[in-house]
């Protein structure tokens, strides 16, 4: 049973296209998603996961999307990931840019520490 989930969002039609293509590229590999997570703290937006992919195993994959590259993308996709771990057990980390079609694996080792999930998923 696959399932896709929508928070409500801002982000432009381009972005929404770019998770909906990621989504049809990653189908098979995983048995929910949700996307455009946002995550709120005392009435303030924290901050927002493009994609969330369930794996069977029971752990989260976070994709962050961009239109372009950009350096910023992997430290905003950690700091995504620590803020999906506070309802989630986290997976793997990565970049998807829709420009090149490319999907990029982030290993945060030391920034990761503190994520749930991140040492069991590390050590197996």
């Amino acid at each position: 049973m696959r399932s896709t989930r929508r928070a409500r969002s801002s982000s432009s039609p381009r972005h929404d296209a770019a998770i909906s293509r990621l989504i049809r590229r990653l189908r098979d590999e995983y048995i929910a998603f949700i996307r455009q997570k946002e995550y709120w703290h005392a009435r303030r937006l924290q901050g927002e996961a493009d994609l969330l992919a369930f794996r069977e195993d029971g752990l989260v994959d976070v994709y962050e999307v961009k239109l372009s590259p950009r350096r910023s993308a992997y430290r905003q996709v950690i700091a995504t990931a620590r803020l999906v771990s506070r309802e989630y057990e986290v997976g793997r980390l990565f970049v998807y840019t829709e420009s090149m079609d490319h999907i990029q694996e982030v290993v945060p080792e030391k920034r990761m520490r503190r994520v749930k999930g991140w040492e069991e998923h590390r050590r197996g």
